[in-house]
């Protein structure tokens, strides 16, 4: 992986992309609790290539690794680059290579992309979340709110300035 570079605050080309893999303390727990250490050592193996591959396929599209390990990635990459449906493949390789699923909050900011990823989470497991700021309108018009249970119907609220979109939409 590429160092990263100093921090810019803001730039309208640059969208900050923050993923968590969703409920590891619990699964680690229950590795714990049932005294099952070899399963916890696999668990965490797999958390880690997961993660790795994750970031080497970001880093495929032109983006930056700014951290990646444990269960957290953030990298940021030019908007030109960015692709809703690149960053849902992403999460799903990294579910088939570690059994767990990770949420994505996307921001023109590393604060913006933070403030999105507590959004996706709060919105369930597996959750793609990117709204666009005011500043980055221009340039990025697509905003979505990417839930894992498509079909489904949806009945929580919608954050403003975004709408569901089902993955069969994004795919094709």
């Amino acid at each position: 992986m590429k160092p990263a570079k100093k921090t810019q605050n803001k730039n309208d080309n640059i969208l900050y992309i923050l993923g968590d893999a969703d409920q590891i303390r619990r699964t680690i727990e229950g590795y714990l609790f049932s005294q099952d250490l070899e399963a916890l050592r696999e668990f965490s193996k797999s958390l880690t290539h997961a993660i790795e591959s994750f970031a080497k396929a970001a880093e495929r599209l032109g983006a930056e690794i700014i951290f990646a390990g444990g269960d957290d990635i953030l990298f940021r990459i030019p908007i030109s680059k960015f692709s809703a449906i690149d960053i849902r493949n992403f999460m799903k390789l990294f579910e088939e290579e570690s059994g767990s699923t990770i949420s994505i909050g996307v921001g023109s900011t590393p604060e913006e992309a933070f403030i999105n990823l507590a959004k996706a989470k709060a919105s369930g497991p597996g959750t793609f979340y990117l709204k666009d700021s005011t500043d980055a309108k221009k340039k990025l018009t697509n905003k979505f709110l990417v839930s894992r249970n498509f079909g489904k119907p949806y009945t929580g609220a919608l954050p403003c300035g975004c709408e569901k979109v089902p993955l069969r939409k994004l795919m094709g």
